[in-house]
């Protein structure tokens, strides 16, 4: 460093220093104290907000707490008929209530009752008569306070929400109303938020960019629950993502911390924020400021001091600059002399040819690498270090300069480094003569263009690697000069014009292709020159073999260092396959976007990332309003958390899912859907998404809904009928019993009107009675188990459920002369709903009592086979009463089809029966008529097959 520099330096930094330190110094410490003091103006101010807010929704619940005791509300809870006889009740629960509403500013007032029911509320219209059971409000704040009331036995406060109804931010406040230590119903406050906003809203002491943001923890987000100073419609809406770079403070907040500090908040904006936890509500509070207005005054310190700072350094600079003017004139002379030796970075040599003695400069030896005192300056240190190859040339060179005079000495050669490496050498230089015309001194430099032979390989391999690249490449690539003739072509280029490289280069369009073609070609390259634009142009061209193909043509202007156009470069690709795949994409997606079927993708967290019209249309949501939200929007809270945990389950470990969902649209109405489910696949087969496709089958499940009622109502009326039956059958099975008591009993009051009465034939008259009646009851028991409601699975043998059948129509084939043959080979009990399949059974053994009674056979049988057959369990019932004709046996199973004489049955028995076998059971049943060996029909059999395992 020149001794000049070195002073003007030296004089900067002294003459800075101190400025620049104090400058800092005071700068920081400035900060420092602003920003404590807006810390402790925010923590005070919120400190204040948190004990008005406490104090506000303390009092509230107190009052709640209070009121819930009063006689009148218990009076109208346990007692609601003579409540309302006295319209002086009601007049003064209204008051009462309406008070509570006046006095503590609320938005309302319930009283609800221990089924759920609003049955009082000051604004009736909105949610009186409410059952909060309800489907559309088991979920609301409002239900879930009063459940938890109900739990606790006392009071709590819910968590900030919109209100089903009103469909206002609400906050509830909740009481147990006792009847002496019983709970008989809650009082409920609905707390008007505008009261509490109205305490945020002074923003007094916040400047023009100050905030106060009240926020509760929902899931992983801190959700915004006030309006906001700049975006009055944050409420319910805004959040922050808790774990996220922004809005520090608000999640400290609501992860029940505080503090205060400098940090960036919602909206990236660098703050000022103080912080808190208000436990009753549950809610965390942030009071913040722009640092840019907090720090506003020392910005405007900071600048005079800056602007200070420039006026002393200016003329601090004019000094220095002076003294420098004066010590510059004593050093040009001898600048003057370093630039020209330095200035060219080359080595100097020197060789007195007369007396052989050489100089190598400094710099010439270290363009070799060696320091001045390890090389001698002898001719030899020079000539030992030139290449083999390249000494017989250079002294070729020598020899030439010291032939003539004015000829000059250039030549490049390769001197050995230090370090074993080959060093390129541009060696000038100039041979000086004596008067006598001979050669007496060399003077010359030595240039290093090592880096320089070392670019020049590397562009040479550049350049046949970029060669080997473009004759690899099947693009048609080519180069025209600015008369657009081709200067450059690789291989394929050649094949699609038919022609060799030699025959191509340095031909026009019009010397290779007919007129048309070379028109066409020269008017796009005009346009795009003219343009100065890159051109793409897709086109179908055929080959010299006749083969078509779809290129993207493109052209981009080639310039040169001055940034003039001198050429073009053409690349034109086969897109052929990626423009049919193109076509195929668009037919696929119109038809996604006009399918009747609803298509929906979405990432690994259920965000849906596109949605087909179909869709849009059965919601009532616009596509803008789907793409990004999560598919629990559409939740109605049907499904079971263990339907959607197995759900996620399959789709998670890359299997399909099915299944029925119930779901909310947009305007609140219900509907259903059958969703196929199935994981997308990364380039890594790890699933990173979701392909939904989903059928609207809201008329399908009210249908079936509706066939569901009316085969319930069928299977009652096939009971009740099969119950009248049963009537008949007790009332035919006591008729004997009855009558023997009835003997019985008038032979007692014979022998004792005759005085005949012994007690042994007493005893055997009442041993006969009691035999009598021990049969009546078992014949109740029997039939008492039939008409048992049984709607929970049982796992019991087919073999016990028939005994029970038998139990209960057993006398009346007896009483019938029919004799039942069983075979039993059943040891697999099956999961099913006995009571159903008691009724089937007992309306296929009434059916073949039935006809075998009608019918002319002398010996009627029934016949009984049960037997387990692979997984599944069969009951066969044949009778021999001659079987059912050909032309009804395909109808008997429908509903209301009876053989049977007018107003005889119902009609519903059988089909009543095939619905509980394969709708309620799970299994199939079936009719068909049995015969002899000569074909004559003997009689009809059902066949019932039930699988072990009925879900």
């Amino acid at each position: 460093m020149r001794v000049t520099t070195k002073l003007t330096t030296l004089l900067l930094v002294a003459g800075l220093f101190p400025f620049v330190v104090m400058t800092y110094v005071n700068y920081t410490s400035s900060v420092k104290d602003i920003t404590q003091d807006a810390v402790n103006n925010l923590t005070a101010s919120i400190k204040y907000r948190t004990k008005v807010i406490n104090r506000y929704s303390q009092n509230l619940k107190k009052s709640v707490e209070v009121d819930s005791i009063d006689p009148l509300l218990s009076f109208r809870l346990t007692d609601p008929n003579n409540f309302s006889k006295n319209l002086e009740n009601k007049k003064l629960l209204q008051n009462f209530l309406a008070h509570q509403v006046k006095v503590h500013s609320l938005a309302n007032t319930f009283l609800i009752s221990l089924s759920g029911d609003i049955i009082e509320s000051v604004i009736p219209n909105i949610d009186f008569l409410t059952n909060l059971n309800d489907e559309s409000f088991i979920d609301s704040e409002l239900a879930k306070s009063f459940h938890k009331a109900l739990k606790e036995g006392k009071s709590y406060i819910s968590d900030f929400s919109y209100h089903n109804t009103s469909k206002k931010p609400s906050v509830f406040i909740v009481s147990p109303v006792f009847s002496g230590s019983k709970i008989v119903g809650v009082l409920g406050f609905e707390m008007h938020l505008d009261e509490l906003y109205s305490i945020l809203g002074d923003y007094d002491g916040l400047g023009e960019t100050g905030e106060i943001i009240i926020a509760s923890k929902v899931a992983d987000r801190a959700l915004f629950l006030n309006p906001l100073r700049n975006d009055s419609s944050a409420q319910f809406k805004r959040y922050v993502k808790i774990g996220s770079d922004d809005g520090f403070p608000i999640q400290e907040a609501v992860n029940s911390r505080s503090g205060s500090g400098v940090y960036n908040d919602y909206n990236h904006h660098e703050v000022i924020a103080s912080w808190g936890y208000i436990p009753e509500l549950r809610i965390g509070m942030v009071f913040k400021v722009d640092t840019k207005e907090a720090y506003e005054e020392i910005l405007i310190l900071r600048n005079s001091t800056i602007l200070l700072g420039f006026i002393a350094l200016f003329i601090f600079i004019y000094v220095v600059w002076f003294i420098k003017k004066m010590i510059f004139k004593l050093e040009s002379k001898r600048e003057q002399y370093e630039f020209g030796i330095m200035g060219t970075n080359d080595g100097l040599w020197d060789w007195n040819i007369k007396d052989n003695k050489i100089y190598f400069s400094p710099r010439w030896k270290e363009i070799i690498g060696y320091k001045d005192d390890e090389l001698i300056n002898e001719f030899s240190s020079w000539e030992e270090k030139v290449h083999p190859d390249d000494i017989k040339q250079v002294f070729k060179d020598v020899e030439a300069s010291h032939a003539k005079e004015g000829v000059p000495y250039n030549n490049i050669h390769r001197l050995k480094h230090k370090d074993g490496h080959w060093v390129y050498i541009l060696n000038r230089g100039k041979t000086i003569f004596d008067e006598n015309g001979k050669a007496v001194r060399m003077v010359g430099f030595h240039t290093d263009i090592t880096e320089t032979k070392t670019k020049q390989r590397e562009l040479q391999k550049a350049k046949n690697l970029l060669s080997n690249i473009i004759n690899s490449s099947d693009n048609l690539i080519f180069v025209k000069d600015e008369n657009f003739k081709y200067i450059e072509c690789n291989n394929a280029f050649e094949r699609f014009v038919g022609k060799t490289r030699e025959e191509l280069l340095g031909k026009s369009d019009y010397e290779l292709f007919d007129k048309e073609v070379a028109d066409f070609f020269r008017a796009k390259d005009k346009k795009m020159i003219a343009s100065n634009k890159t051109q793409y142009n897709h086109e179908w061209v055929t080959y010299p073999d006749g083969r078509k193909v779809y290129l993207l043509a493109v052209k981009t202007i080639l310039h040169n260092e001055k940034g003039e156009s001198v050429g073009l470069v053409g690349n034109s690709v086969d897109v052929t396959k990626e423009h049919e795949t193109q076509r195929e994409i668009y037919k696929l997606k119109s038809t996604i976007e006009k399918s009747p079927i609803s298509i929906i993708l979405t990432d690994k967290e259920g965000n849906i990332q596109y949605v087909n019209p179909n869709y849009c249309k059965i919601t009532g949501y616009s596509i803008s309003e789907l793409i990004g939200k999560n598919l629990r929007i559409f939740k109605s809270g049907y499904t079971s958390d263990e339907e959607y945990a197995d759900m996620w389950n399959q789709i998670n470990n890359g299997k399909i899912w099915s299944g029925d969902f119930k779901n909310i649209a947009k305007d609140g109405s219900i509907f259903w859907d059958n969703s196929t489910i199935m994981p997308s696949f990364s380039e890594a087969d790890l699933v990173d998404g979701f392909i939904a496709i989903k059928l609207e089958t809201t008329e399908k499940k009210y249908m079936q809904e509706t066939l569901k009622n009316q085969e319930e109502i069928m299977i009652a009326q096939s009971r009740h009928a099969a119950m009248g039956e049963m009537i008949s059958m007790i009332a035919h099975q006591w008729r004997q019993p009855i009558s023997v008591i009835a003997m019985g009993a008038n032979n007692i009051l014979a022998d004792i009107e005759l005085d005949l009465l012994d007690v042994d034939n007493l005893a055997i008259g009442a041993k006969g009675i009691v035999k009598q009646t021990k049969e009546l009851s078992q014949t109740i028991d029997d039939f008492r188990d039939f008409f048992r409601p049984g709607k929970t699975l049982e796992n019991i043998l087919a073999e016990d459920i028939f005994k029970d059948a038998f139990g209960v129509i057993g006398k009346s084939l007896e009483n019938s002369n029919i004799e039942v043959i069983s075979e039993v080979h059943n040891a697999t009990k099956i999961n099913i709903h006995s009571r159903e399949l008691m009724q089937v059974l007992i309306n296929i053994l009434n059916n073949a009592k039935e006809a075998l009674v009608t019918s002319d056979v002398k010996e009627k049988k029934i016949f009984i086979f049960i037997y387990d057959k692979k997984d599944s369990v069969y009951i066969k019932i044949c009778d021999n009463a001659g079987g059912i004709k050909g032309d009804i046996i395909k109808k008997i199973f429908d509903p209301y089809f009876s053989t049977k004489e007018k107003n005889v049955g119902t009609g519903l028995g059988l089909y009543m029966s095939k619905t509980i076998i394969e709708k309620h059971l799970g299994g199939t049943i079936e009719a068909h008529n049995k015969s002899d060996i000569k074909g004559h029909i003997i009689g009809a059999c059902f066949i019932i097959k039930l699988p072990y395992s009925n879900k």
